[in-house]
């Protein structure tokens, strides 16, 4: 069996401080195989948040497998925003533009969906560039030896539920299609700040069977209707364990815990 901590929107600028160890000390005692953060590791891209989240991230047990988020890109040097909009990021760290890790079943690529901006009023939406597209097909299509393909991104491709009116992935159906012939299983994002997996087929019934799992902001005071949390997600093949630990009277506790499961006709929900 493989494990992975899949934490999401640090926002170093905006950290709640005793949330952080507690976390920290979490990671030490479970020691999971594969560490994942989705992005907005900073609140305003600054170079103290950036080396604040560097001194942290230093502190886990294993490195992390990181990708930058809206808020990791500049949000008041315009010139630095569209012209090196993750220099910062890059350079405090992760300096990979495709960081992946393989353990056992698993096998991660991780990639930018943070955009500086664009002809739209909400320049924290995400994009995946053809070019991206095409690294993940290199990556993961015909390569079932690789276990579980797990593609890494801090914006997400379905809303969780009752939740509407904030821009997922450019083109989020064609993108999932994209995803499925890949051989992806399992997307893991951020974005929202709300803990929550399901099946693209659920939404998308067309769309070959593909997990995906959103984690809730893991360490900030930026909290969206739902408490701190991180996901614990146990793979062994043929099975798939999405479990939100949460954070509850000073410490983190296991809640929702939802179950899947790899046939030959993809991925299904089980109880």
């Amino acid at each position: 069996m493989t494990t992975i901590a899949h934490l999401s929107d640090l926002h170093f600028g905006r950290l709640d401080e005793k949330v952080a160890e507690i976390l920290l000390e979490e990671l030490h005692s479970q020691r999971p195989d594969v560490i994942v953060v989705s992005g907005d590791f900073t609140q305003r891209a600054r170079r103290r948040e950036f080396e604040a989240a560097r001194n942290y991230v230093a502190r886990f047990p294993s490195r992390p497998l990181m990708v930058p988020g809206n808020h990791d890109v500049p949000t008041f040097n315009l010139l630095e925003r569209f012209i090196r909009p993750t220099a910062r990021f890059r350079h405090w760290l992760e300096k990979e533009r495709y960081p992946r890790q393989d353990h056992a079943s698993v096998s991660l690529l991780g990639i930018n969906t943070a955009r500086p901006g664009g002809w739209y009023t909400d320049w924290s939406r995400g994009r995946i560039s053809s070019e991206q597209l095409s690294t993940i097909q290199q990556r993961f299509r015909g390569h079932e030896e690789l276990g579980v393909r797990i593609l890494v991104t801090h914006h997400p491709f379905l809303f969780p539920p009752e939740q509407e009116g904030r821009h997922l992935v450019k083109g989020p159906k064609d993108t999932l299609e994209s995803l499925a012939s890949c051989g992806v299983d399992l997307v893991l994002a951020g974005h929202f700040h709300r803990a929550w997996s399901d099946l693209v087929a659920t939404r998308h019934p067309e769309v070959p069977s593909i997990v995906v799992a959103q984690a809730s902001t893991s360490t900030s005071t930026r909290l969206k209707t739902e408490p701190n949390a991180y996901n614990w997600i146990e793979v062994d093949l043929p099975s798939l364990h999405i479990t939100s630990h949460e954070w509850r009277e000073g410490r983190f506790a296991s809640t929702v815990s939802k179950a899947y499961r790899r046939d030959g006709g993809g991925w299904t929900r089980t109880e």
